[in-house]
Formats: structure tokens, C-alpha cells, sequence
């Protein structure tokens, strides 16, 4: 007697399962993926806010030892022939520096969205201002900033304006034009003795047309 064996049909995945599992996870990467992004940039603004805080202290903790602000990132890392008070180092590592000279010492990538990071300083005693002579801050004689270089890709700001405004906002007054943390049309210095004239500032809402910076007074004596 012959034993008949049952055929096992194995079940494929339709077109239309498989259709509704890919729009599934469309739907899905479009919800996260915006949360996911927001998380990075939020981190960006954070690290930024962090080298802020970092260079505010090392730069005071010279100029109490050294009574001068550092005009080169190597004078915060070992400089103590230079400044015969010096005890530091006053940063753990030392940034690739690009550009080095006494008016503006340029570390490559230096900021967390791999734009150059510049340190100005003024040490001459000269009466000088911090941005615009008017709705800016009181003159100094000592001073140094920082600027956090905003390039053009492809007509593109790399840094976002809203994160620029963020970091305003968290540490400063928000508005692009007054205050400790000022958005420039300019990479050159922001301490000057004239002060920036009007059409040196740049909105946070506008859409740059050239190389932009973010400038944030560190510390400054009158």
C-alpha cells in the first residue's frame, strides 16, 4: 500500500506585503529621522558652548598669571620663556594651527563643525571697542575673543543660523549685532579702535553671501 506524503506549499512574501513593510519604514525614517538630526546638531551647539566656557577660563587663567591675554594658542600650551609668570598649560591639546601672526592665530577645523576657530588678542593698552561703538560694549585696553569661522559650500552656510542664534541666546543676548557674542560679515578682528561699522554685522535670519563669523568677547580689562 502506498503512502502518499502531503506536499508542503512553502508561502511566499506578496508584492503587496512587501510594498506595505517599505512604507512602513519610509514612514517611519521620516518621523526619526529629523529627531535624529536635531540630537546631532544639538550636540554640535553643546561642544561649541563647552569651548566657549573652556577658552573663557584659560584665557583669564593667563592673563592672571601673565597680566596679558594670549595672542597665540601655543601661549595657553608652553610659553614660559615668553611670559616669565606662566604656569600653565592652560588647554589640554594643542589645536592644528594654520595661521600664526600677532593679530589673529587660526586653528584648522577647530570648531565641532570642522570650521576654522580663530583667537584674537589685544595687548597694547590702547582704548579699544568689542564690535559697534554704539548698543556694543564699554571700551578696554586688554582684551581677546574668539571667532568661530561660518564658511560658504556650495552656497551653503556650514554652520546653521539657528545654531549660531542658539548659542547667542544661551550665553549671551541672542541679537546678531550687541553684546558679548556678535555675527559678522567679516574674519578679521572684532577689536578694534573705530569699533564695526553697521554693515559689518550679519542676521541670523538673513542668507550669507560670503565667509561669516561667529565672534564671542572671552574676557577683556578696562
Amino acid at each position: 500500500m502506498k503512502k502518499y506524503r502531503k506536499k508542503r506549499y512553502l508561502k511566499g512574501v506578496t508584492l503587496i506585503e512587501l510594498l506595505v513593510v517599505v512604507a512602513i519604514i519610509t514612514v517611519l525614517a521620516a518621523i526619526l529621522l529629523p529627531y535624529v538630526t536635531n540630537r546631532v546638531e544639538d550636540s554640535k551647539i553643546a561642544a561649541a558652548e563647552d569651548l566657549i566656557s573652556t577658552m573663557r577660563t584659560a584665557t583669564l587663567l593667563m592673563f592672571n598669571d601673565t597680566s596679558v591675554f594670549s595672542i597665540r594658542w601655543d601661549d595657553l600650551l608652553n610659553n614660559p620663556l615668553v611670559y616669565p609668570n606662566w604656569k600653565g598649560p592652560y588647554i589640554s591639546t594643542r589645536p592644528n594651527i594654520g595661521t600664526t601672526n600677532t593679530t589673529n592665530d587660526t586653528a584648522l577645523a577647530g570648531s565641532p563643525w570642522k570650521t576654522n576657530v580663530i583667537l584674537f588678542a589685544n595687548n597694547d593698552g590702547a582704548k579699544e571697542w568689542f564690535g559697534a561703538t554704539t548698543g556694543g560694549l564699554p571700551q578696554f585696553t586688554k582684551s581677546v575673543a574668539l571667532g568661530i569661522v561660518n564658511p560658504l559650500v556650495s552656497g551653503q552656510a556650514v554652520i546653521p543660523l539657528s545654531s549660531l542664534q542658539k548659542i547667542d541666546q544661551d550665553l549671551d543676548d541672542g541679537i546678531n549685532n550687541t553684546g558679548y557674542i556678535i555675527y559678522l560679515n567679516i574674519t578679521t578682528t572684532p577689536i578694534t579702535t573705530t569699533g564695526l561699522a553697521a554693515g559689518s554685522f550679519q542676521a541670523y535670519n538673513a542668507n550669507p553671501t560670503t565667509t561669516t563669523m561667529l565672534a564671542i568677547l572671552l574676557n577683556a580689562m578696562p
